[in-house]
């Protein structure tokens, strides 16, 4: 099996860290060197860093892009509708400083990147009554586009679709996935969004892109795994991408096939009303040139090979899809590739051990909700 750009050692969890040293660690970042402009780095330095910016990202060509992908970097600007970052701590430091024991329980986290020097922020949610030693399963959420976490909140809890009402609003995903499986969930923002988002002026900069959002759902799937045997990882629409993505590269950066093979059995992927392609879902009608200019333009989110790569694990898969969405157009659907997919588990030795898919079409609903007759497929 072939690393990505780092590799991790045969350990299927690191070790476990305690919310304390979580904080210590955030604390003792070198904030000068996290500085761009002091005078920790040289000029050269900074020359050297702007071209290779420039020549990465098409001369910012594509983190202009990025701004269509992950909408929710737009938060400065006011109608857009988007909570701001100043709105979404404060509603998360509310929550997180509640001591009733018998409601829902949300604490605030720090999540490691891989190399172990950059830190985000997120939330892990108890249902009520939950015994904090049980660690058996949870969930990680993978926010859809233009959406974070405190959008996803009322009256001191996650927000679920009412009594009577079988579809639901995108809002009630995770509520609703958590309400289902009664057991923590993990939310989190993407870099450049949310709680996650810079103040001051550099807050209206593009940061968020396709390679950032695989990157940080990748740190957040690890995490779940160091603290939970089962992870259900679930992802909406952008949030579907990230999930593909996130578990493929953190199984590809395990160096060795049989602890790969492991950890994947300790995986859920829930893929929501997600798609195989960006740039598929801009220009259905002609797909291989729509790749083709996003790959060009640097601004092309590729959900399907990551998803082929998964079909070469043990672990277990839903793609769910509403057939009336909206969002996403028909041939631009992840679950259009679904013969793909079948061709690559068909192409296995009779003996090997690869992912189990189901799918299911809902009849009813628009883009991103998770209905009850979704649910009952879980």
């Amino acid at each position: 099996m072939q690393t990505n750009n780092h590799s991790i050692n045969t350990n299927t969890q690191p070790a476990t860290v305690t919310n304390e040293q979580e904080q210590s660690n955030l604390a003792t970042v070198n904030p000068i060197k996290n500085n761009w402009y002091s005078s920790y780095y040289s000029l050269e330095d900074k020359v050297k860093s702007t071209f290779n910016w420039l020549r990465e990202y098409n001369f910012g060509i594509s983190k202009l892009l990025a701004y269509r992908l992950v909408s929710a970097q737009v938060t400065s600007i006011p109608w857009f509708g988007i909570r701001s970052p100043e709105i979404g701590r404060k509603i998360i430091d509310q929550l997180c400083n509640s001591v009733d024991q018998n409601s829902y329980q949300f604490e605030k986290i720090t999540v490691p990147n891989i190399e172990g020097n950059e830190y985000l922020t997120a939330v892990i949610c108890y249902p009520p009554n939950w015994d904090k030693t049980n660690n058996s399963e949870c969930i990680v959420y993978n926010n859809q586009n233009g959406t974070t976490i405190s959008q996803h909140i009322a009256d001191n809890k996650l927000v679920t679709t009412a009594d009577g009402d079988s579809i639901g609003t995108p809002r009630d995903t995770p509520g609703n996935y958590q309400a289902y499986k009664k057991c923590p969930i993990i939310l989190y923002d993407y870099k450049g969004t949310g709680i996650n988002q810079d103040t001051g002026f550099s807050r209206i900069l593009p940061t968020a892109d396709a390679k950032t959002i695989a990157n940080n759902a990748e740190d957040v799937i690890r995490y779940g795994l160091s603290k939970f045997k089962k992870v259900h990882v679930l992802g909406s629409s952008m949030g579907g991408y990230a999930a593909n993505k996130g578990v493929a590269q953190h199984l590809e950066n395990i160096n060795d096939n049989y602890t790969a093979s492991q950890v994947a059995k300790q995986i859920h992927i829930i893929n929501h009303d997600s798609f195989s392609g960006t740039s598929e879902t801009l220009i259905p009608a002609f797909p291989n040139f729509a790749k083709r200019l996003g790959c060009f333009l640097g601004a092309h989110a590729d959900s399907i090979s990551p998803m082929l790569q998964l079909m070469k694990y043990p672990l277990t898969i839903d793609i769910l899809s509403h057939q009336d969405d909206k969002t996403i157009p028909r041939g631009a659907r992840m679950i259009d590739a679904i013969d793909e997919i079948k061709i690559v588990t068909a192409s296995d030795t009779p003996t090997a051990e690869y992912a189990k898919v189901k799918v299911f079409e809902s009849p009813k609903g628009p883009h991103s909700c998770l209905s009850q007759d979704q649910l009952k497929q879980l």
